[in-house]
């Protein structure tokens, strides 16, 4: 049997399911979660192995209208993630009306040439008359090579979408390690600063989430304890005091909360040391961002 290998690009505007979508497949936390738009900021890379394959998956910020450079800077990191993609799952929600942001992501989709699945999410929120109509509807949009529908929460269909992608890719090699079935390329540190970052949205409100980045100052780790010095930046003075709550209390729970996640995702007990910096304006300046992770180096 020949070993099928190749890149798969997970696009779609914010809030579709993108991450939940990634995290299902891996049956891990590897993306974070939250109702609140921009929650990946970094594409990130799942690497999916078994006997005679190994698919290799990049969640990408949510496309949608930028507000300010950091905003353009996703835009730009999502889009250049098509280079070098073999196949494209287009996410869109079931539940919600094909609007002119998902128009507009089709429309460069269908200019890069790529295969394009579109992997219709959210479907344990439809009946079944309800989801015909739906997938009658999406099904005149384009000429999508297949069109799946899933529910990344319920795990639904998730596997049938694997096994019809496999069908999609060439025969070739393996473009990383096959040695475990599931891999991610990218720092642990980064992956901790996600983990933070996750109890930051959860917990803080409307204004204050997209305008924290998490950069960890130092780890210590061993086969049973991690300790972990972070920062968290915010944009405003007004900010600050908002993140850290009377009495300490918003912080706590934020740290608390990052500590369990830490722990649930390493089985190592956590401590974690969290503390406030006001950086102004960090989500405008391009050397900023960079510096941080977001955007071009």
């Amino acid at each position: 049997m020949s070993f099928k290998s190749g890149f798969i690009a997970i696009i779609g505007r914010p809030n579709v399911g993108k991450s939940s979508l990634l995290n299902q497949i891996f049956d891990s936390k590897i993306a974070i979660v939250s109702d609140k738009v921009q929650t990946t900021r970094n594409p990130i890379r799942g690497i999916l192995n078994d006997k005679d394959s190994q698919m290799i998956f990049i969640d990408t910020p949510g496309l949608h209208e930028p507000l300010d450079e950091l905003g353009r800077n996703l835009n730009r990191e999502t889009i250049a993630q098509l280079e070098g993609i073999d196949l494209v799952y287009f996410v869109v929600s079931g539940n919600e009306r094909f609007g002119s942001q998902d128009q507009k992501i089709l429309e460069r989709l269908k200019s890069s040439e790529l295969p394009i699945f579109l992997v219709v999410n959210k479907i344990d929120k439809l009946n079944k008359a309800k989801l015909l109509t739906k997938l009658t509807e999406l099904n005149e949009l384009h000429d999508f090579e297949e069109i799946i529908p899933i529910s990344a929460k319920e795990n639904d269909n998730v596997d049938r979408l694997l096994e019809v992608t496999k069908q999609y890719l060439s025969d070739g090699f393996a473009y990383f390690s096959t040695e475990d079935k599931q891999l991610v390329d990218y720092q642990q540190s980064f992956h901790y600063a996600e983990l933070i970052r996750e109890k930051v949205l959860h917990y803080t409100q409307d204004e204050i989430p997209h305008d924290v980045a998490v950069v960890i100052e130092n780890i210590e780790e061993n086969d049973t304890e991690i300790y972990i010095q972070a920062l968290l930046l915010v944009q405003r003075n007004s900010q600050k005091p908002m993140i850290i709550g009377k009495q300490g209390q918003m912080i706590k729970k934020i740290r608390q909360a990052a500590q369990r996640s830490i722990k649930q995702n390493t089985q190592k007990k956590c401590t974690l040391e969290l503390y406030v910096r006001v950086e102004k304006d960090w989500r405008a300046k391009q050397s900023k961002l960079e510096a941080l992770g977001y955007g071009e180096q």
